[in-house]
């Protein structure tokens, strides 16, 4: 446990050593409400604000791709560019707990790009203004839960693929198809009926989208089996990525690929 929190710190250290990226981590929040803004001083028209409401897990999800994408082809693919990924290897710290140690300090410093999508749908939704006592206290709860399942199931699958790149550039190029098909997934929900089929609610993506929705639309019915098939699920996946990457991270073909 002791070298997987030194792992921790070091990556820690390392982002935070970098403004740009924490910056980035920052925006999803401020660009939520600046969309928001302009879509309310625009028009008046309410079935505007109905049609952004729509798009809001859609840019939730955008938003956290970016924070992800700038985090895990650093730590990972650009440490083996660097070269610097083979003094790790070689020091007693085992490669499993390197591995657990690099994920899990992508994922506390992508939980920033969670709570800050949060912040901004809250503030862009009116919901601080209209009070607990209206939306209650569980739906805060729920939306904050389901974003940050996402983040770190995005930022996991984002480590495995960086793992197999042998430079950023590479990494980016490996996850950039990965984003794309998380976008078309987010524009089928549009068109799916306002309950889905159960099944659809262990696909990734689909689901945290779809249960984004249902909790913001007023008119959208919240099922809790729906989101305990979401949360349970982008957990479940979150886990299997993270045993891919202890297996890859203990191969040497993998980690020393040129």
């Amino acid at each position: 446990m002791r070298n997987i929190w030194t792992i921790m710190r070091k990556e820690f250290a390392r982002i935070l050593k970098d403004p740009k990226s924490i910056i980035i981590l920052l925006l999803p929040g401020i660009m939520l409400y600046a969309i928001y803004s302009i879509v309310e001083h625009s028009s008046a028209d309410q079935t505007a604000m109905n049609q952004y409401r729509s798009l809001v897990p859609l840019f939730i999800i955008i938003f956290l791709f970016v924070g992800c994408l700038v985090l895990a082809p650093d730590s990972i693919a650009g440490e083996k560019e660097r070269g610097t990924i083979a003094t790790l290897l070689i020091t007693p710290i085992r490669r499993g707990q390197l591995a657990l140690g690099k994920i899990f300090s992508l994922s506390t410093m992508a939980c920033i790009s969670a709570i800050s999508s949060f912040l901004g749908l809250l503030f862009s939704l009116n919901l601080f203004g209209s009070g607990l006592s209206e939306h209650g206290f569980t739906l805060f709860l729920l939306i904050l839960v389901v974003i940050i399942t996402t983040v770190l199931l995005i930022m996991s699958v984002m480590c495995v693929i960086s793992a197999f790149a042998r430079g950023v550039r590479e990494a980016s190029m490996f996850i950039l198809p990965f984003m794309l098909l998380s976008v078309v997934v987010c524009f089928a929900t549009m068109t799916a009926g306002a309950s889905p089929r159960l099944g659809l609610y262990f696909i990734p993506i689909y689901n945290s989208v779809k249960s984004i929705t249902s909790i913001i639309d007023p008119d959208s019915p919240i099922l809790s089996l729906n989101l305990c098939i979401t949360f349970i699920s982008n957990i479940a996946y979150m886990a299997g990525c993270v045993f891919v990457l202890r297996v890859l991270f203990k191969s040497e073909k993998v980690m020393f690929s040129k």
